[in-house]
């Protein structure tokens, strides 16, 4: 049996004036689970929230909604074609939100996009592909493994640019370019960003607990001991993550969460496929 719990918390971020830019999809039937984080990077960006509007909430939805459609036509295929399957769903979302860049205003080209973490269950197996920061942990006997990391961890700190000449080049490399000091992986319509995507999967076993998230919570779900959590709701989890940003004297960020409890699986009442 397979056992879903998920949720969706906003920031208290004042300058987000209440937009929520991370996105879900689960589709329960077909076993996909999918998570987003949209990001924005410039000035412009307290304008466009003040009006309800956030174009980085538009890439996050995209990459949820056109991964996960794609995704629900696949047919049976064996695990390295599966792997091969979601990377194609992945580059295909991202070539239709290029599209939506050349839509809107030239100063937003290279700004909006979101980083997310696509998955899915097949045949006793987890498949899953991301890019940039969400975060992806399975629970193994009670240990702690987390099988996709933020590809920030390289940035000490969160650079906020301006529109200085300077900034922009920091922007860019931080996004894209693979070679960069900065680089990580966002889904923007840029073609290199399928370098970072790099799917792979997991074989299962009876009892296995996974959590994929954005990274809004994904320091309290890191840092806790799991006996801490591990029968809490998703509420209560988006609560503690809250006290732990007080504690810092922080605002926090939006919070995306999905556990999927693999239980009993050779007797399971459904497994998909």
């Amino acid at each position: 049996m397979i056992k879903v719990d998920y949720g969706i918390r906003c920031s208290n971020k004042k300058i987000r004036n209440n937009i929520n830019e991370d996105y879900l999809y689960v589709n329960e039937e077909k076993c996909i689970y999918i998570v987003a984080d949209g990001i924005s990077r410039l000035n412009k960006d307290i304008i466009e929230y003040q009006k309800g509007k956030s174009n980085a909430l538009y890439a996050a939805k995209m990459f949820c909604m056109e991964i996960g459609n794609e995704l629900t036509t696949k047919p049976k295929l064996s695990k390295f074609e599966n792997v091969k399957f979601l990377k194609k769903a992945f580059l295909n979302a991202n070539y239709k939100f290029k599209t939506f860049l050349n839509d809107i205003s030239e100063e937003y080209q290279e700004v909006p996009g979101c980083v997310g973490l696509a998955s899915f269950i097949e045949n006793d197996r987890f498949y899953y592909g991301g890019v940039g920061d969400c975060v992806g942990v399975l629970i193994r006997n009670n240990q702690k493994i987390v099988f996709f990391s933020k590809q920030t961890e390289g940035v000490v700190k969160y650079y906020h640019p301006t529109t200085s000449e300077a900034d922009r080049k920091m922007l860019n490399e931080m996004f894209v370019n693979k070679s960069g000091t900065f680089a990580y992986g966002v889904f923007n319509g840029d073609d290199n960003v399928k370098s970072f995507f790099n799917p792979n999967f997991i074989d299962l076993v009876d009892n296995d607990v996974i959590y994929i998230m954005s990274d809004g919570v994904s320091d309290y779900i890191l840092y806790e001991n799991y006996d801490s959590y591990k029968a809490l709701s998703i509420d209560d989890i988006f609560n503690n993550q809250v006290k732990m940003s007080n504690l810092r004297h922080s605002e926090y960020d939006d919070m995306t969460l999905i556990k999927i409890e693999y239980l009993d699986i050779h007797n399971a009442v459904k497994v998909c496929y």
